[in-house]
């Protein structure tokens, strides 16, 4: 792994979303059955309103995270918010899917919708789905539209074939399939928006293994571990070494990321860009590293 020093002093708020699909709901493999509670959201997002963080990406899926953002305040945040290719099937059904959206959230438009289950997304569904969601741009309910994806490949070829300006992916140490194939910047050049999630690999990469584990099935374990034990070796923690590989090499894309409290997102925010990161010897991408595929 080797990843150069990029945009050192830009402002690294700008750069970073609030996932929340822990808000309300238990979420992810590495947890202690437990979800954010509404006092410790309106701390979090407060935090990240004063430290001109960009924004906060949410869904109808994640449980009441929507309202709840909205009771504590999204404005003055880039919005991002998700529907199902069969939300998107008629006009009439987006529409109104979006609407309550926005009107969970308090706003009066989002800055990006996205699709987030494209594996549905095939044939002459897809050209109709992709006029719905066009529809709602031109209507000014959304300034972007995209898709939200496993696989960058796959995503690529839904951005090439409608001509979408929004896609997140997943990125991390252990998954850099987008960089590798030349995603980052071809996506950049085209002037799509890109956002990045999972750079934690749902918090593996960052495990104490006196953690929890929601999940015992096939999860990258000997690797996560290794790179931890890399990340000891440099005098890097893991959280360091996962967020400055992902923002020195990812460019200008957004950086997602799932704090359950505000000292989590100041342990973030405190990040120095401008330190390097010396070269580690990672494995190639393997299907052990996909989340669809832990049982």
């Amino acid at each position: 792994m080797k990843a150069t020093a990029a945009n050192k002093d830009r402002t690294l708020g700008s750069q970073i979303i609030l996932g929340t699909a822990s808000f309300g709901q238990v979420y992810g493999v590495v947890n202690e059955g437990n979800f954010v509670e509404a006092a410790k959201i309106r701390d979090l997002v407060d935090f990240c309103r004063k430290q001109e963080v960009f924004g906060i990406d949410t869904a109808p899926a994640y449980g009441e995270a929507e309202r709840m953002v909205g009771e504590v305040g999204a404005g003055g945040f880039a919005i991002i918010t998700k529907v199902t290719c069969l939300d998107a099937l008629t006009q009439k059904t987006l529409r109104r899917r979006v609407e309550a959206s926005l009107k969970n959230l308090k706003v009066k438009k989002c800055y990006g919708l996205m699709l987030h289950d494209d594996e549905k997304l095939q044939g002459h569904q897809g050209g109709k789905v992709s006029r719905n969601l066009a529809e709602l741009k031109k209507m000014g309910l959304v300034e972007r539209i995209g898709v939200s994806s496993y696989d960058p490949l796959t995503a690529d070829r839904f951005l090439n074939e409608f001509g979408w300006d929004l896609v997140q992916i997943p990125y991390s140490v252990l998954d850099r399939r987008a960089l590798e194939g030349g995603f980052l910047e071809k996506w950049h050049c085209m002037g799509i928006s890109v956002c990045l999630r999972s750079i934690f690999l749902q918090g593996l990469l960052l495990r104490d293994p006196s953690r929890s584990l929601a999940s015992t099935g096939s999860l990258p374990m000997a690797e996560c571990a290794a790179f931890r034990q890399q990340c000891h070796n440099i005098g890097l923690s893991p959280l360091e070494a996962c967020l400055l590989f992902v923002l020195q090499s990812a460019g200008r894309a957004k950086v997602v990321v799932g704090p359950t409290c505000k000292r989590e997102m100041e342990e973030i925010l405190n990040l120095r860009l401008s330190r390097e990161i010396p070269e580690l010897p990672l494995p190639k991408w393997k299907p052990s590293f996909d989340p669809r595929n832990w049982n």
